[in-house]
């Protein structure tokens, strides 16, 4: 599993907003970390270590993505959590525990949830992105959310 992502869900990322850039991340992550439970399961070293490479480079992006500058404590205790998480995934390889990796699941369900609540996004019924005002299969456009509430991902620095 990993980041070796095919073109389509490389689009559907940098056309989503930052917000749903972030629930796309969590969710391949979680994707890799039941990737990883199987593979223990059927004794996969390889795909094992795959899918936590993946989880690990999902968890060092978006640490690298946080603004410490700007949004203080709670962007703390986020890092904080990202470095312990990443401590947990060579757990995983270390130990060949799928207990960990659910662990881990477990940290990271509720802070994906956290970021897909706010805006009202159902991913179930929809699980491709769409542009703002883009039209939907009825040829309707979409409507957009007229205030999000400020959030890590919007507060990047430009660098």
């Amino acid at each position: 599993m990993g980041l070796a992502a095919s073109q389509s869900y490389v689009n559907d990322i940098v056309a989503a907003g930052p917000d749903r850039e972030t629930v796309l991340l969590y969710d391949e992550a979680i994707a890799a970390l039941r990737a990883a439970i199987k593979a223990i399961a059927e004794d996969d070293i390889e795909a094992r270590c795959a899918a936590v490479r993946g989880t690990t480079e999902v968890i060092t992006t978006l640490y690298l993505n946080l603004d410490v500058r700007r949004c203080g404590e709670f962007i703390d205790s986020l890092a904080d959590l990202y470095g312990r998480i990443l401590a947990h995934l060579i757990g995983i390889n270390l130990y060949n525990d799928d207990a960990i990796a659910q662990t881990v699941i477990e940290l990271l369900e509720p802070l994906r949830d956290s970021w897909a609540a706010p805006a009202g996004m159902i991913f179930a019924c929809e699980p491709a992105a769409r542009p703002a005002h883009a039209p939907n299969s009825a040829g309707t456009p979409t409507p957009a959310t007229t205030v999000a509430p400020r959030r890590p991902a919007e507060a990047r620095s430009p660098s």
